[in-house]
């Protein structure tokens, strides 16, 4: 939610258009929906790549892409386990 507000504030300043416009694109950008109000066309490069990324973060999911990005590897000693078989 954090990210989809900060994005109609960028949005909404960047473009020079209203807050309702912006939260209308960046919305349906998060929902992956694909309404619009006909913003989307004339806006520039970094609106663009905001609202870009802003489908892919909606459609991976927001729980997926904070564990994909915060979740730490930790190195496992495996062994192969050694036996003698009786036959």
């Amino acid at each position: 939610m954090t990210v989809a507000i900060a994005s109609v504030v960028f949005l909404s300043a960047y473009e020079k258009t209203t807050l309702d416009i912006a939260m209308v694109e960046v919305f349906s950008a998060v929902g992956t929906v694909g309404l619009s109000m006909g913003l989307t066309p004339s806006v520039g490069i970094p609106s663009r790549l905001l609202l870009s990324g802003l489908m892919f973060f909606g459609r991976i999911g927001g729980l997926s892409m904070v564990l994909a990005l915060t979740r730490q590897t930790t190195k496992v000693s495996v062994e192969m386990p050694i036996e003698k078989i009786s036959v």
